[in-house]
């Protein structure tokens, strides 16, 4: 099993960060490094990922789990959520060499784009955090 962590993140006008990664609309989130707990793991991931550092009140959401091909062979990855607040700025810079090419700010009344094009899990992580029904 690959432990993983991630963001939900708002602004300080209440929108949600998303990212595009290789096509598809998602959250900030990726693989703990060695020695690092969950919470540590979804704040380096949102900095590395989109460029934003200063974050505050991370809190526990959600958990998810999701099945994946790494070298031909299938492996279980399970993904801390937490929400979490930028403190200041909320410029973006994605992380290309991921295959990141935008992040994102949208509005709670208008997740129509990134919905129609998103995982299931992730709309599990906006349905526990109350944003959509």
């Amino acid at each position: 099993m690959i432990k993983a962590a991630g963001g939900l993140v708002k602004n300080q006008q209440g929108e949600i960060l998303f990212i595009l990664r290789n096509g598809i609309w998602d959250l900030p989130k990726g693989k703990l490094e060695r020695g690092e707990n969950y919470q540590q793991g979804a704040l380096r991931e949102v900095f590395e990922e989109c460029g934003i550092k200063e974050l505050l009140h991370p809190q526990r959401l959600a958990t998810s789990f999701h099945v994946y091909r790494l070298n031909g062979k299938p492996v279980l990855k399970k993904t801390i959520w937490f929400t979490m607040e930028v403190n200041g700025k909320s410029d973006t810079k994605p992380l290309t060499i991921e295959g990141i090419t935008e992040a994102r700010w949208f509005p709670v009344s208008n997740l129509k784009e990134p919905l129609s094009n998103t995982y299931p899990n992730i709309e599990l992580v906006l349905k526990k955090a109350g944003i959509i029904s």
